[in-house]
């Protein structure tokens, strides 16, 4: 059994507003086209729900084709619009709890846009998870989130 912490930290700009891209966080359908949705080939989504309020819930479930089922479970510890969100979840593959983390997004007005800065503290489990997979991924689903996100801008 062993324990391993770490903590990352990705900055990215992105060419919206941070009320869009708040919104793309925290709208259920707008997440899930890209949290949840087009991860490759070797992924498929099984569910996704996200309960956007303090406390709420957010599941993913997906099956990968060598890892087998994969369970995201997070729950919403701070919601704080436009600026900034805490969540703590938990990953599983199959039945085994593969790592915990506390997860942040800040989201900061920049010239033409938003700053997003994403910091994660993680405690990998039993060697079935590390850095050198979470790090990649999280900044996939960034670039995913920065596609994304000017499709639903909102002009005033």
């Amino acid at each position: 059994m062993t324990t391993e912490f770490q903590t990352f930290d990705v900055a990215r700009r992105v060419a919206v507003s941070p009320e869009t891209l708040f919104r793309c966080w925290t709208d259920p359908a707008l997440k899930a086209r890209w949290f949840a949705g087009g991860n490759g080939p070797d992924w498929t989504t099984l569910d996704y729900s996200l309960d956007p309020c303090e406390g709420g819930e957010e599941i993913a479930r997906f099956k990968h084709d060598k890892m087998g089922a994969i369970t995201y479970r997070a729950r919403l510890i701070e919601i704080r619009a436009p600026v900034r969100l805490i969540y703590s979840y938990e990953m599983r593959a199959g039945d085994d709890r593969i790592s915990a983390s506390l997860s942040t997004a800040n989201f900061a007005a920049a010239d033409g846009g938003t700053t997003l800065t994403y910091t994660e503290q993680i405690v990998f489990l039993d060697g079935q998870d590390s850095l050198a997979t979470r790090l990649p991924g999280t900044e996939d689903l960034l670039e995913k989130l920065i596609r994304f996100a000017p499709s639903t801008e909102i002009v005033a």
